[in-house]
């Protein structure tokens, strides 16, 4: 009867011990975020040839791409990039995904040199037509590897990474000596990590994932690909108005918005939610404030605003590689890349037409758009809550006796275990718990046995998953 007792027992102080060591709030979300964390997989958390290009980075680019086919040169070269990112997968199988990879990197780089470098010719814009296909192409690779090479927290600080480049470089290319080379250089920085990310991919590192059969969600993936349309739909839209003169209040207000947005995330129990609903308030606000105000003051108001939009792209390739990496083999992966992307080419296509043939009505359709988006978004919150978003993490203490329970440890052993983690001796375990020291030291033996290691020093890594 006392065995039963002790085996039912908590050893007291314990969970005091674990709660009073462990930051707690946001600290401790990032914390514990920064622990699932592993170096060697940075390249494919770099997605930088997924980054968007900025509005006062996109003029500077109008010289060197001219009109194609009598279109304008920005427009098909955006058309271009998103039609690489959906056929790359086409082309290629995720076998030899490795050495495309470097491949089109590589030509990639050579025909943005050519494109910026050569002299103006007739040939120039196709130049930039084909190197916008390469970029797309190496895009949709990275988009692969950030959805099968990574855990969840990579994919989040991979594509906070990500936003805070393109922060960092609004404040450096609004400089008045930059203003002409902005865009030149944020895609030559693009295309320089991209490189240098794609020469260290190994295929072992992301084909464990999609071969494996995939669990059945439909729920998670139609929530995940609903706010990922909604993102590039506002974006497009909010994209082709005009904007103010780069300055670096815009992108110190980016990263201000960017530290509180994640200040929250981590504080609230790593809920995507207010990422997703910060970026809706935060493009709100900014077609409001072009509308209340006059026009030179409602874009620069608009533009540092505008930071909370950026926060839209965290969440939805978080979102997305959440739900693709949990729910999709490659052949659903390559298939519904193929259709996102080519489909949003009419992301392209309805904003430029509004924006040529109802010039004036442009701006109150982007927030009617924007705003009907949210609302939609809003009826959903509770789909995205089951589906999405993880729940308030248990009490650790009750989370490691589970994955002790897994791993076959009896009662008695996870107890020991458990105060064997916490730095008690053998003899200490004996008399906490009231029995022998042989009967801890047998107990300790089966541990050893059961985990698969040599001794007491192999104990903690053996939990390291945890």
């Amino acid at each position: 009867m006392k065995e039963q007792l002790d085996q039912q027992t908590p050893i007291k102080g314990s969970s005091q011990k674990q709660r009073q060591g462990k930051p707690s709030g946001a600290l401790g979300g990032l914390s514990r975020a920064l622990s699932s964390l592993r170096l060697q997989m940075l390249p494919y958390m770099l997605i930088f040839s997924l980054a968007p290009i900025f509005p006062n980075m996109k003029n500077s680019l109008v010289t060197s791409a001219d009109r194609i086919l009598g279109m304008d040169g920005i427009y098909t070269m955006g058309i271009a990039y998103s039609l690489g990112i959906g056929l790359i997968h086409l082309l290629v199988k995720p076998a030899v995904l490795h050495r495309v990879a470097k491949s089109l990197s590589m030509a990639t780089a050579a025909l943005f040199l050519g494109w910026i470098l050569a002299p103006l010719s007739p040939f120039t814009p196709w130049l930039g037509l084909f190197f916008s296909l390469g970029l797309g192409g190496c895009a949709g690779i990275a988009l692969f590897g950030f959805t099968y090479a990574l855990n969840d927290m990579e994919r989040l600080f991979g594509a906070a990474i990500t936003v805070l480049f393109c922060m960092i470089s609004q404040i450096i290319f609004s400089l008045p000596p930059l203003w002409s080379l902005s865009g030149p250089l944020y895609l030559a920085a693009q295309v320089l990590v991209t490189l240098l990310c794609f020469v260290r991919y190994k295929p072992q590192d992301y084909l464990k994932e999609p071969a494996s059969p995939p669990a059945k969600g439909p729920q998670a993936l139609t929530v995940a690909l609903f706010f990922f349309f909604a993102h590039r739909a506002v974006v497009f839209f909010f994209s082709y108005l005009p904007h103010a003169l780069s300055t670096p209040l815009v992108g110190l207000a980016g990263i201000a918005v960017f530290l509180v947005s994640l200040y929250v995330f981590f504080a609230f129990r790593f809920n995507t939610w207010y990422l997703c609903v910060f970026f809706f308030i935060g493009m709100l606000v900014s077609y409001f404030l072009r509308l209340a105000l006059p026009e030179d003051s409602g874009m620069l108001a608009s533009d540092i605003i505008h930071g909370f939009g950026y926060m839209g792209y965290i969440a939805s390739y978080y979102l997305l590689g959440f739900a693709l990496s949990r729910y999709v083999d490659y052949r659903r992966f390559r298939l519904i890349i193929l259709v996102i992307f080519n489909s949003s080419l009419l992301l392209h296509v309805i904003p430029g037409a509004l924006n040529r043939f109802v010039p004036e009505g442009f701006l109150i359709i982007g927030t009617a758009m924007t705003a009907g988006l949210f609302v939609v978004f809003v009826l959903l919150s509770p789909v995205f809550s089951k589906e999405m978003f993880q729940p308030e993490e248990k009490d650790s203490r009750a989370s490691l006796l589970a994955l002790m329970q897994e791993r076959g440890l009896t009662a008695r052993e996870q107890e020991i275990a458990l105060m064997l983690l916490e730095g008690h001796l053998l003899k200490e375990c004996a008399i906490t718990l009231d029995i022998s020291y042989g009967t801890v030291k047998f107990h300790a033996t089966n541990i050893y046995r059961k985990l698969d290691i040599g001794g007491r020093s192999e104990l903690l890594s053996a939990f390291k998953d945890w």
